[in-house]
């Protein structure tokens, strides 16, 4: 028996349907054949165009020495893009000790590891001066041994 091919016949609509999808203002939807195209990417063009002044990044200078809005744009204008079209760093400039500053966080984090580093010492002291003392040996801690003390 050979297999029946199923195909499927696309009938026009009746009447009354067309004229109360007209009234509706209906708008046909993507059918099976424009799924199956293939999208083309390429004419999206929106590489190409220059940001818009709502879309640039904002500027806020913090500190003296930090870029200005018109220093950036003077440095947008100088600065070429790459040949192949992949964007370059520049290795960051190290800024000297005498201008970082200690914020509130900062000196409340050094102080605590200054703390802590004290607390270590006074407790291997501790440790230290109980070595040196006499063992005192207490019955009541606990003691996985007591069976074979008893039977000596």
């Amino acid at each position: 028996m050979p297999k029946a091919k199923i195909a499927y016949v696309q009938n026009d609509e009746p009447d009354f349907i067309k004229k109360f999808k007209q009234k509706v203002g209906y708008k046909e939807g993507p059918t099976v054949d424009t799924k199956r195209e293939i999208p083309n990417f390429e004419d999206d063009g929106d590489e190409d165009r220059p940001d818009n002044d709502d879309e640039k990044p904002m500027i806020v200078q913090l500190r003296e020495g930090d870029l200005t809005a018109e220093e950036v744009e003077e440095l947008e204008k100088s600065q070429e893009p790459a040949a192949d079209g992949k964007i370059k760093f520049k290795k960051p400039v190290k800024r000297s000790g005498e201008e970082t500053e200690l914020n509130t966080s900062t000196k409340k984090k050094k102080e605590q590891k200054d703390e802590a580093k004290k607390e270590e010492k006074e407790k291997k002291d501790r440790k230290e001066k109980k070595k040196t003392g006499k063992a005192v040996k207490n019955s009541t801690l606990l003691s996985f041994n007591e069976e074979e003390e008893d039977a000596t």
